[in-house]
C-alpha cells in the first residue's frame, strides 16, 4: 500500500508503529485516533487506536484507581508482552498525555484525583 509520503509499505509491526507514532495524540479528542494518512514515511495508511471508557465521576473510586493503576502497569511494563503479542504499544507522547488526562479528569466524590503517578 502507498502511504501519505508516498512510499510503499507493508502491513508489519513496524508500520503500524509509525503510524502510532506519527499522530496527533494532542488533537484526538479523548484519545480516540483513526490514523488514517498518519505522518511518517514508514507509517502504514489505515490504522486504529483500542480505548477504555472510564467514569470522570466514579461510584468506586476505589475500583478506579486499581483500573488506572494496572493500565499505568501495562504501559509501563508490558510495552514487550503488546509486542510479542502483535499488539502496537502507545507511543510514549500519548501514554503521559493520557496519564495526565487521568489525574485531571478522574476524580472522587471529594474532587481529588482517584489516582496518578507523580
Amino acid at each position: 500500500m502507498i502511504n501519505r509520503a508516498g512510499k510503499t509499505v507493508l502491513p508489519i509491526l513496524a508500520a503500524f508503529e509509525s503510524a502510532a507514532d506519527g499522530t496527533d495524540w494532542t488533537s484526538a479528542p479523548d484519545f480516540r485516533a483513526v490514523m488514517t494518512d498518519a505522518r511518517g514515511d514508514g507509517s502504514w495508511p489505515l490504522a486504529g487506536s483500542t480505548f477504555v471508557l472510564m467514569q470522570s465521576a466514579p461510584a468506586d473510586p476505589s475500583r478506579s484507581a486499581a483500573a488506572l493503576k494496572f493500565f499505568h502497569w501495562a504501559y509501563t511494563n508490558g510495552r514487550e508482552m503488546a509486542s510479542d503479542l502483535g499488539y502496537v504499544p502507545m507511543p510514549d507522547k500519548a501514554v503521559a498525555l493520557i496519564e495526565s488526562a487521568w489525574k485531571q479528569r478522574i476524580k472522587g466524590a471529594d474532587g481529588n484525583p482517584v489516582y496518578y503517578n507523580d
